[in-house]
């Protein structure tokens, strides 16, 4: 690490000068950087350690092993091998050795020449903590950067750098990280509402069509191939399933709060963002966790560069057009953390390091609707189930286009059906999914979101569409 490189990342740091001014040395003096990979899949950096099994001694590759894919390598689960050791003590069987005596113990073992290959089976497993969480990569350097540390006062100040927050919570968040979000945010391109679709899970992606009435009159095709991937380890975050509707809830409630200035948020700040006010219980933390996982670990690929030269898209951030736009990211990258408040509770937490890609996509082709958050607080209209809050999320969004004069005032209940995953078929869901949705609308005439609604119902007497009316 060059004086330059470190002096910037003292500055940046702060009291975490002292770790990252360690750790080069520390992982120097622990791992050996091999640049291969043990097992498929994974990046290694190990070293051999000498252990003695059955009558032969080995040199066993050890050490931490990464999971390849995206930039950071902190939040890197931290994995070793694993050996059969019944397998090993005979892989030695038949190889040209030589006797050595432990100058401690007396024993003496056969140790097997260095220059002879010797196979044997190992699995690579996530290395878990005393509290049954998995050791992360900046943990594990943090682990060894004590271990080099010359006094107490420096692995402190290691120990601090690593563990202390990097935003205090929420009781000064607005003076760090962005200040309150009062608003939300919802893309409503066509490829955001096609992220629970399953096929665009199938390799060859899923074909968005996109040319309007008029291209469409003249032949012009204008088409976005589109597909997601979880790249994810399924063993350790147990999430390979595609992307929900509440997921991408989820996903607004962040982009939402990254447009009011916040690169790091705690799980309760994405909680409000998704559901409303409120104190989370730990069921409804891990569902936004699992949320927030799943999505950090999703891959997007998208070729738009048909629309962007049809639509004329432009860069939100430069204002240059995009001749050509492929896409090849994360949903959004993200970097788990852990945050403590100033009353000492420590809570997990998530830094953003860019514009999260729906967003930026979104901005870019000038589709994206925002309300006051003040209307996510609907606990007097009904519970906070999944379904509600997708039921809601729609609701609000259908309607911010509907007042923004880009989409009818009529909102079929079939197409919240569909996204709720409500059984139209089934009386009690549809009924439950009525009333809920006649307490939204309620709720947002009293609150002045809207200034009324009238229900049509189908020939048969069953409600079918809701018109919504604003004030004057």
């Amino acid at each position: 690490m060059s004086d330059e490189h470190k002096e910037t990342r003292n500055e940046e740091q702060g009291e975490g000068g002292a770790f990252w001014e360690l750790a080069p040395k520390a992982i120097e003096e622990h791992i050996n950087f091999e640049g291969v990979s043990i097992a498929p899949g994974f990046l290694s950096f190990v070293c051999d350690v000498d252990v003695y099994v059955g009558l032969y001694e080995f040199g066993l590759p050890a050490g931490v092993y990464l999971l390849k894919g995206g930039e950071n390598a902190n939040e890197a689960r931290v994995y070793t091998l694993s050996f059969d050791m019944d397998e090993i003590a005979h892989a030695g069987d038949g190889l040209p050795y030589e006797e050595i005596t432990d100058p401690e113990t007396g024993a003496t073992f056969r140790a097997v020449k260095r220059d002879e290959p010797v196979t044997f089976s190992a699995t690579v497993e996530p290395i878990q903590t005393k509290e049954g969480e998995f050791l992360t990569y900046l943990e594990y350097v943090a682990w060894l950067t004590m271990t080099v540390a010359p006094d107490d006062e420096t692995r402190e100040a290691v120990f601090r750098s690593v563990y202390r927050p990097t935003v205090e919570q929420e009781e000064t968040d607005g003076e760090q990280g962005g200040g309150r979000a009062n608003r939300r945010y919802d893309p409503v391109t066509k490829l955001h509402q096609n992220l629970s679709d399953p096929r665009i899970y199938d390799g060859a992606g899923l074909v968005l069509k996109l040319e309007g009435r008029t291209e469409a009159k003249k032949g012009k095709k204008v088409r976005n191939i589109v597909a997601l991937e979880y790249v994810g380890d399924d063993d350790e975050v147990k999430l390979s399933r595609p992307v929900s509707e509440f997921d991408i809830q989820v996903y607004n409630a962040v982009a939402s709060l990254w447009e009011a200035g916040k690169r790091e948020m705690t799980l309760q700040e994405i909680f409000n963002m998704t559901m409303g006010e409120g104190k989370a219980n730990p069921e409804q933390l891990d569902r936004i966790s699992d949320s927030v996982e799943l999505l950090r670990r999703t891959r997007l690929t998208a070729d738009i560069t048909q629309e962007a030269k049809a639509h004329k898209l432009t860069d939100p951030d430069t204002g240059e057009p995009w001749e050509q736009m492929e896409i090849d990211d994360f949903l959004f990258n993200a970097l788990r953390i852990k945050m403590k408040s100033i009353n000492g509770k420590v809570t997990t937490g998530y830094k953003i390091h860019t514009t999260p890609i729906l967003l930026r996509y979104a901005k870019a082709s000038r589709q994206i609707v925002s309300y006051p958050v003040k209307y996510l607080d609907t606990r007097s209209a009904g519970s906070n189930t999944e379904r509600n809050i997708v039921i809601r999320g729609y609701l609000l969004q259908r309607i911010a286009q509907a007042k923004g004069g880009k989409m009818s005032r009529t909102i079929r209940l079939a197409t919240i059906y569909d996204k709720a995953g409500v059984n139209k078929q089934n009386r009690t869901e549809r009924n439950r999914a009525n009333k809920y949705i006649t307490n939204l609308l309620s709720l947002w005439v009293e609150q002045g979101f809207i200034s009324g609604y009238e229900v049509e119902n189908d020939s048969r007497g069953r409600m079918e569409k809701v018109l919504v009316s604003f004030p004057k």
